[in-house]
């Protein structure tokens, strides 16, 4: 009892510190909010359109107005939009209510980094984790993001706790599995890179059980459940379209887009997605093409992307595994991340990270248009419940803190690596069955986004497993340290 109070206070502690912090990040992106200098412009607006149509009539999968040549509605999973189409029913249509709604749901992810910990290894570790996941700039940046790639972070955590018993040796229930399985699944209604991460899983767990042929029961249970829940957006896919779609279309484009950042625009590959649109438009004269990447023609240009993207890949194998080398190497450099500290004080703009989907690094282009008629039109249409200054009143509030802030993610960032090595080779050496099962979910993400165009926003539900290793590793050098003390005592 003394151990679960223990677990429940600090997980109140690390939420409440978590939602401090990205709350601290929603005021420093404040300025940038609805300009050019807003992360991911045409991206949010493109999932606030999406919701729109859904307040407007359209159903979570089906619009109201079927049309096969609409190719754009592959563009991206619905989850986000769905969720944003709530935000906006309850409290009106505003990105910083959206922000409050996000900070408030992410903050659960340190807690679940502490449960996962504890059940694995101690309540020690699983505070490490959990800190470092509360601190961490990667998390908290991403969480104010008008995307979903912080919140698929909940989804896998919780299908992880799920599943815990199989690094322990003890029996998996399978309706713990299927519940699993549907969390999973859920993560892709949010981003499409999860989408075989059901799969990868189940793979996973035969090799992480003791009795493997006991473990494919529950393994085939996991990757179809996942695949349930994927079931409806396939069908969609198809019923529509008559194509099989999995999620969306945007794989080959990142796949194009990855080409590119290995060096490869010599071969007509570009990294921004209006510069693909526009490339495709010069390539096959039609004008139309530079509109939208998705749109129209999406599932044909898809497939097209993915062919020159691989037939330069086979031509140069070892030119693009040093890119995906060098990718790997980038998703787990934490003093160079591209997510930036708080800032050092309220009103001091922070380095805004670039390089998110559908920016464009310089000229002048159509992302001002709608961000103005969205200030202009979208409050009198649908006036936001929750006001801005409400919204960012618990970051203005708690400016005091930026400072000590600043200096816990700054020395995060220089020992976290160091002690993830030295915790992934202790626990290697130490119980290989669990360190494979807390590698699971960063190993999915090493492997699918490095030969991807890499985003490091799209990473951020790796980095609290990561944060468990490093947990472990400041774990053995305490150990150490108090057994030499002892020893020359």
């Amino acid at each position: 009892m003394r151990r679960v109070g223990a677990s429940l206070a600090i997980g109140v502690g690390l939420f409440a510190f978590s939602f401090a912090i990205r709350s601290l990040y929603a005021v420093d992106l404040a300025p940038a909010m609805y300009t050019r200098d807003q992360p991911g412009t045409r991206m949010a607006m493109r999932y606030d359109v999406a919701a729109l149509h859904m307040l407007a009539g359209d159903g979570l999968l089906f619009p109201a107005q079927i049309d096969p040549k609409s190719t754009g509605l592959l563009a991206r999973p619905p989850g986000y939009a769905a969720l944003l189409r709530e935000v906006y029913a309850i409290l009106g249509r505003s990105f910083f209510t959206v922000q409050l709604v996000q900070n408030l749901l992410d903050s659960a992810t340190p807690l679940l980094i502490l449960l996962l910990g504890v059940r694995l290894f101690g309540l020690a570790v699983g505070t490490v984790g959990g800190l470092l996941a509360a601190i961490s700039p990667h998390l908290g940046y991403a969480s104010n993001l008008i995307s979903p790639d912080a919140l698929s972070a909940l989804p896998l955590g919780c299908a992880s706790l799920l599943l815990a018993s199989s690094a322990l040796g003890t029996p998996l229930d399978l309706r713990r599995v299927a519940g699993a399985g549907m969390l999973l699944g859920l993560s892709a209604w949010l981003r499409p890179n999860l989408v075989l991460v059901g799969p990868f899983f189940a793979a996973a767990l035969v090799l992480v059980c003791k009795d493997r042929r006991r473990a494919l029961r529950p393994a085939l249970v996991l990757a179809a459940t996942a695949g349930l829940a994927i079931a409806p957006i396939t069908l969609r896919n198809y019923a529509i379209f008559g194509e099989f779609v999995p999620i969306s279309i945007n794989g080959g484009l990142t796949l194009w887009q990855g080409v590119a950042d290995a060096g490869g625009e010599r071969f007509g590959a570009r990294t921004t997605d209006r510069r693909v649109a526009r490339e495709e438009a010069a390539r096959y004269g039609r004008p139309d093409y530079a509109q939208w990447w998705a749109e129209p023609d999406g599932i044909w240009r898809d497939h097209d992307r993915y062919h020159r993207s691989i037939e330069v890949i086979r031509a140069q194998p070892l030119w693009y595994l040093r890119a995906i080398v060098r990718r790997m190497v980038a998703m787990v450099s934490y003093h160079s991340a591209e997510a930036p500290f708080v800032a050092g004080r309220a009103g001091e703009a922070p380095a805004l990270s670039k390089g998110t989907e559908e920016d464009e690094a310089s000229g002048e282009d159509d992302r001002l248009a709608p961000l103005r008629l969205f200030q202009r039109e979208a409050r009198a249409a649908r006036p936001p419940r929750v006001s801005d200054r409400l919204a960012l009143a618990p970051g203005e509030t708690l400016g005091a803190l930026r400072p000590g802030i600043r200096v816990l993610q700054g020395s995060a960032a220089a020992v976290t690596l160091p002690l993830l090595l030295i915790g992934l080779v202790a626990l290697v050496r130490r119980a290989p069955r669990k360190a494979l099962f807390v590698a699971i979910v960063p190993v999915y993400y090493l492997i699918f986004e490095s030969i991807f165009l890499y985003e490091w926003r799209v990473a951020t539900p790796m980095h609290g497993y990561l944060f468990l290793f490093a947990g472990i590793g400041l774990d053995c050098m305490v150990r150490a340290v108090t057994k030499r003390l002892r020893a020359s005592a």
